[in-house]
């Protein structure tokens, strides 16, 4: 009878195992865009580091456009590049627009399923519906938008005359201002900036949105959601008292509902769904999320952008100059830059748009899964599998631009000093689907909270202060370290 001690044993079952994985992976990798090796269990081990976006664009310069890595026992495929994302959301938007079903938002939201939902027909009607309510604000169908937003606008350039030129840190002012303009369109109520509620749900809000920004890698790793730290458990600590906020307010503005007298979002969005025909039943749950997406997406990214733009205008007074002489042939100084002089203020909204360009404030974009097995740029693409589009891929193609590391307004000028509109720029997201409407308000936010600003304020760094950094801040969302800058009135 043959003896076999523990190490003989030990040796076979690892040749076993070895062999075992490399059959699964040949034939689990086959047809699949390249990318790293991985392993059983615990996928392709690679690291992130602090800058996602820059790790996935050397994937894709050493892989190709489209190539994969696994996270734990989940395929992940990045997109890079304007044709290979054309190709995925608008030739194949049916099978690549959808978003996969994650734990960590739903925690975040309090058990609302927001962007992560399965249900593709409740996702699109809302977003039909959303989209719809801002569009209808913005043609003055219903109040102002417009005249909700420039009312913000005001309390903050009060604000910040107030301070008599003295060096602040705008990234709390913005915050306050971004997110009271969303409650006023959203609810039609505003704050003072010293309200203790308000300043605690934004303290809460803006934890959340720093911790989420965090790999979650609990979505790929089931066991990682059971451990006491980590990002996760910040989120659920705070989504209780967030939800809390936002339900209140919601039951308010309910009482007080009018639908001959239609205030706001919430408003219009009630007196639609009395005549909805989409076959989806809206409850509260889904108007929560509305809310939530309109917020989430209208707050984080406006104020993150108009914080970038400070900088950048007192980093580059030559830009800025250009600003305020535009601004000041086309408006004036006896009334604000309104949305109505945004075609002829081509080198404004250029500015704004480069200071998008080179700072994505979500540069990975939002994740999406495919429907059903399909074929992306020749390679098999599975069901379920994870699409992250590399949106910074394009705003930082050489290609493209002539030097993409270089702040240049001008990039998206012609030799007449007209804006071109057409052009690879995806300064949001991904979407040639459906546009999240949160996105939609905060183009408009940040044009007018840009152009008032520079109308009324030079922003320059304070005197002896050292340059301020232009490196963002490591994590999913590109947000810049704290500065300080004076703000001198221009009357």
């Amino acid at each position: 009878m043959i003896d076999l001690n523990a190490t003989t044993v030990l040796a076979v079952l690892f040749i076993v195992l070895v062999d075992a994985w490399a059959v699964w992976y040949y034939f689990r990798r086959r047809g699949l865009p390249p990318g790293p090796v991985a392993f059983p269990v615990v996928g392709s081990l690679i690291s992130l580091g602090d800058m996602p976006h820059e790790t996935l664009g050397a994937m894709g310069r050493k892989y190709g456009n489209v190539c994969s890595f696994w996270l734990g026992t989940r395929l992940v495929v990045v997109l890079n590049g304007y044709e290979t994302m054309r190709e995925a959301f608008l030739d194949k938007a049916g099978c690549f627009s959808h978003r996969p079903s994650y734990f960590l938002p739903r925690l975040a939201s309090g058990g609302i399923s927001g962007d992560s939902t399965p249900r593709p027909s409740h996702w699109r009607a809302q977003q039909r519906l959303s989209s719809y309510i801002v569009r209808s604000f913005t043609l003055g169908q219903t109040v102002s938008l417009e005249r909700k937003i420039t009312d913000e606008i005001q309390s903050l350039l009060d604000h910040v005359t107030s301070m008599h030129s003295a060096p602040f840190d705008p990234e709390r002012l913005l915050l306050k201002s971004v997110a009271n303009t969303i409650c006023s369109v959203i609810f039609d109520v505003t704050f003072p900036f010293d309200h203790q509620e308000f300043c605690g749900f934004l303290d809460l809000f803006k934890r959340t949105t720093d911790a989420a920004s965090k790999i979650p890698l609990g979505n790929y790793f089931p066991f990682l959601r059971h451990l006491p730290f980590g990002g996760h458990k910040e989120c659920f600590e705070n989504s209780e008292v967030v939800q809390v906020f936002m339900k209140k307010t919601v039951t308010e503005h309910r009482e007080k509902f009018d639908p001959e007298k239609l205030r706001d979002f919430t408003d219009v969005y009630l007196s639609k769904v009395r005549d909805s025909n989409d076959g989806i039943k809206f409850t509260d749950d889904l108007l929560m999320e509305a809310i939530r997406d309109i917020f989430v997406a209208g707050t984080s990214t406006a104020a993150a952008a108009l914080q970038w733009a400070i900088l950048y205008m007192s980093v580059y007074p030559e830009v800025q100059e250009k600003v305020h002489e535009e601004i000041d042939c086309v408006v004036g100084k006896d009334r604000l830059p309104s949305l109505i002089d945004r075609s002829n203020l081509p080198y404004t909204e250029a500015a704004m748009m480069e200071v998008s360009r080179l700072r994505l404030t979500g540069p990975l974009s939002l994740t999406h899964v495919t429907q059903h097995d399909t074929e992306l740029s020749g390679f098999n693409i599975p069901k379920g599998t994870v699409i992250i589009p590399n949106v910074c891929s394009v705003s930082m193609n050489p290609e493209v631009w002539k030097s993409p590391l270089e702040f240049d307004p001008a990039g998206f000028l012609d030799s007449d000093g007209n804006l071109m509109k057409e052009g690879v720029f995806l300064p949001f997201s991904s979407g040639w689907c459906a546009s999240n409407p949160g996105e939609q308000l905060a183009r408009m936010l940040m044009f007018l909270f840009f152009s008032c600003l520079m109308q009324q304020f030079r922003f320059q760094k304070p005197e002896g202060a050292p340059p301020p950094s232009l490196r963002p801040k490591a994590g999913l969302n590109l947000v810049p370290y704290p500065y300080e800058v004076v703000a001198i009135p221009r009357s």
